[in-house]
Order: C-alpha cells, then sequence, then structure tokens
C-alpha cells in the first residue's frame, strides 16, 4: 500500500508543478484516502476529518484530536498535525511551515463560507498566498485503477451479487418494501462489506417507476415488478447494481421491456473495444431501446 501511494503522489506532484502550485490542500474524503492511506470519514458536509497539505517535499495531514491516533496508524507517509480549534484557524501556521506561496484548494469540496474563514485568516496574518481553485487534481489520477483498487471493486461486487442471489430466493408477497431493504442491507453487513455503498433501494409496483424510490411499507405482492438497486463498500471501494424482478409470473409487457433492456445492454458490451469513448456504447444501448418504441 505504501509503494501504490508513493507513485499516486509522484503523479500528483507533476500535475501540481506544471499548475504551479506549491501546496495542494486535499479535502476530499475519497482522495484523501488514496493519497494517504487515512481512512477517517467526514460526518457531514460542513463537517471534516481533516486535510491533505501536499508539497513537493513535505506531506502533512492536519485533523483534529478524534482522529490523531488513527491519523498515526494509518498515514505513515505523513506528519501528523493536530489542530484544537479548528483547520481554518491552524491554516496560517501549517503553510507556513510549508513556505506556502500559492495554495491548491479542491472546489468541489470548499464552501463558500470554508473559503472566506480561510481567506480571512490569513489576511488578518499578512500572509501574501494565492489561493488556487482547482478540479478533479485527483479524481484524474483515479480513473485508471491499479489491479488492488480493481480486486476491490471486484470483492465488493462479489459480496452484493451473493447477498441478493441469496434473497431472491427468499422474498416473498406480504414482505414490506423497508423489510426487504433491511435484509439485503443486514445481508452485505455480514458478508464482510464495510458498509453500504449508498442507502439500499427496494421499489415494488408503481414505485417501480421511481429511480431513486424509498423503501416504505408497501407490501410486496405477487406478479408485480420489484426494483432492487443496492451496493456493498469494501477497503473504500463500491459496487452499484440495479435488477429487476417478479414474484410469480410476469405480464407479457414486463417482458418485452425486460427483453428489450437486455438486448440494449447486450449490444453495448459486444461493440466496446479498446480506445472507444463510452458516450458511443451509451448510445448503441439507447439507440435500441429507442427503436424498440421506448424513446424517453
Amino acid at each position: 500500500m505504501k509503494k501504490a501511494i508513493e507513485n499516486r503522489l509522484a503523479r500528483l506532484r507533476k500535475s501540481l508543478s506544471e499548475k504551479k502550485i506549491d501546496t495542494f490542500m486535499v479535502l476530499v474524503e475519497e482522495n484523501r484516502r488514496y493519497l494517504s492511506g487515512f481512512t477517517g470519514e467526514d460526518g457531514q458536509f460542513d463537517e471534516s476529518a481533516g486535510a491533505l497539505f501536499i508539497t513537493d517535499q513535505k506531506l502533512v495531514l492536519a485533523t483534529d484530536s478524534r482522529y490523531e491516533l488513527q491519523a498515526k496508524n494509518e498515514a505513515s507517509l505523513y506528519e501528523i498535525y493536530c489542530y484544537r480549534e479548528g483547520l481554518d484557524k491552524s491554516l496560517p501556521e501549517i503553510l507556513r511551515a510549508l513556505d506556502t506561496k500559492a495554495l491548491g484548494f479542491e472546489s468541489i469540496r470548499l464552501s463558500f463560507l470554508q473559503y472566506q474563514k480561510i481567506y480571512e485568516q490569513l489576511k488578518s496574518d499578512k500572509q501574501q498566498i494565492q489561493l488556487v481553485e482547482t478540479e478533479n487534481m485527483v479524481e484524474d489520477l483515479r480513473v485508471i485503477k491499479e489491479e488492488t483498487e480493481i480486486k476491490a471493486i471486484m470483492q465488493a461486487l462479489a459480496i452484493a451479487e451473493s447477498v441478493f442471489t441469496d434473497f431472491s430466493t427468499r422474498i416473498c408477497p406480504g414482505m414490506t418494501e423497508k423489510e426487504a431493504a433491511w435484509e439485503m442491507e443486514k445481508g452485505m453487513r455480514e458478508a464482510g462489506a464495510e458498509a453500504l455503498a449508498f442507502p439500499t433501494i427496494v421499489a415494488s409496483g408503481p414505485n417501480s417507476a421511481l429511480p431513486h424510490a424509498i423503501p416504505g411499507e408497501r407490501r410486496i405482492a405477487e406478479g408485480e415488478p420489484i426494483l432492487f438497486d443496492w451496493g456493498a463498500k469494501l477497503n473504500g471501494y463500491c459496487s452499484d447494481i440495479s435488477r429487476m424482478i417478479v414474484i410469480g409470473q410476469a405480464d407479457e409487457n414486463f417482458k418485452k421491456i425486460y427483453n428489450t433492456v437486455l438486448h440494449a445492454q447486450q449490444k453495448a458490451i459486444d461493440i466496446i473495444r479498446p480506445g472507444m469513448s463510452s458516450k458511443r456504447v451509451d448510445e448503441v444501448a439507447r439507440n435500441h431501446i429507442d427503436d424498440m418504441g421506448y424513446k424517453l
């Protein structure tokens, strides 16, 4: 893991050098873990488990006392800085120690309020630091997966698939959507998932037309479509699966639509080649659905 992180940092530092950013602040939880191994989770949008500060020579993980021991154990490449009054108030001291002139930050994660606080802290400290907005600096590195990442995704997928395969033999009329969702969630946890990839969706009958339905007290009936959308999280990587099933006998309309989507999927899979754009693959599937009379 240490070697992988060192390689990721080397690629990031090359990009930072090209953009003339001497210090890069990482706040996105997934990017933080990718570049350090630190698994601390942000409790909510305006709460952070910490930030990475990356220069061409130094690595600092700034966090609070809740995560200090965890950070030391997980982020061995980083110097750990424990702030007592919040990141914004400690920022001038951190950046002074790093001799920062241009601070890059992830614009997708830093709110306007946080930006204002940082700006005012640096201004009051009379530090002449340029704040540089960035997009996808780390995400672009993450696009191409390493072997260990692919393995983690496949394991997360295997957990999710095995749980569904088992539960699909036990689901029965009269069970509520909530009960079915809980069985899926419990099964993934028991199978080794560290968390859910996202809230599990089980939507039956008319609710199955809602792509992001919230499982409720509606009772599942025989012969109606049931939408499942679920995924497991393992070692920081997620699976995401959608399936439609019917308990008992499906009607002809359901069979026609199901087979239309199935054939569209297969056409897309068959055309995939190295170097082909994902847009083209998506287009092949959508064209088949359109041709079958289901144009959106």
